[in-house]
């Protein structure tokens, strides 16, 4: 199993574009996180938990979702 995510906005697919294409259809779908990450692992979880949730709130801002 491939464990080499990246946090949202970090990666090579474009998230933002993603979200954007969604809100356009009118969606009002729950967004999560999922980061499955071997690097992630080594670190205690409330550091991981609050980079994560940084980079997610980027990337819905950036997106324009509203929160």
């Amino acid at each position: 199993m491939h464990r080499y995510r990246s946090a949202p906005g970090q990666g090579d697919f474009d998230l933002d574009g993603f979200l954007r294409a969604l809100l356009a259809t009118g969606t009002t779908a729950p967004v999560s996180v999922e980061v499955l990450s071997d690097q992630n692992d080594q670190l205690p979880p409330a550091t991981v938990a609050g980079a994560l949730a940084i980079a997610t709130r980027r990337v819905l801002q950036a997106a324009g979702v509203p929160t």
